[in-house]
């Protein structure tokens, strides 16, 4: 397994934060084929299959602790 790159790491962010790939690839000036690339490798990376998997394992996102 190897380290995601910023690049990665930052189109995780956007597309987490605008919650859309072709706003996130608008956002961040490139084709949302390109967006969608940089997800795999990064999926690939971290060996998980979705956006919400990469944050959780990359410690953005918490699951809720029940009582």
């Amino acid at each position: 397994m190897r380290e995601p790159t910023e690049r990665e790491l930052l189109v995780l962010r956007v597309v987490l934060e605008l919650d859309s790939r072709k706003e996130a690839a608008c956002a961040l000036g490139m084709a949302p084929n390109a967006v969608k690339w940089h997800l795999s490798q990064l999926y690939d990376a971290l060996g998980v299959t979705s956006r919400v998997e990469a944050a959780r394992a990359l410690g953005w996102l918490a699951l809720p602790v029940g009582d």
